[in-house]
């Protein structure tokens, strides 16, 4: 038996290719490009909306995952969980060091670091760690 799109089929009854089930490098960099962009700009508008706290980044993590499957035009491969979690991560740093660059923020080490900080409780966004991990956990499900 042979596991297709619509089922399992005998192996003269399939004809189907094993590529059109895999990614394609276009679709895994639009994957990609989607994510950390959707987690970077949900971050920046979290910055201004503070109270939605944790539920706001559960929300994220859940419109990522849907980001990184219509970046790979929403095929359901595992290859794909762990790049929403990463885009989700990644997203976050990319908001938050923009964020801090266009307000006129140096760039120097101090300001990769600070998104790190924050995670854990920093005055920048008062610890939004469970509610990332909470994003990811979602994430992970809406691709898989």
């Amino acid at each position: 038996m042979i596991g297709t799109p619509v089922g399992a089929r005998c192996p003269t009854c399939a004809q189907v290719k094993r590529f059109s089930i895999l990614l394609k490098p276009a679709e895994l960099a639009r994957a990609i490009g989607y994510g950390i962009g959707v987690g970077a700009i949900g971050t920046v508008i979290l910055t201004f909306i503070p109270f939605l706290g944790l539920i706001g980044y559960a929300v994220l993590g859940f419109v990522v995952g849907e980001a990184v499957s219509v970046g790979a035009n929403r095929k359901r491969v595992r290859e794909l969980a762990p790049i929403a979690v990463a885009c989700l991560f990644v997203g976050f740093e990319v908001g938050i060091v923009g964020l801090l660059g266009v307000r006129g923020v140096p760039f120097s080490i101090e300001l990769v670091l600070t998104p790190i900080r924050a995670l854990f409780g920093g005055s920048l966004l008062q610890g939004p760690l469970i509610g990332l991990l909470i994003g990811a956990l979602l994430a992970w499900m809406r691709t898989r």
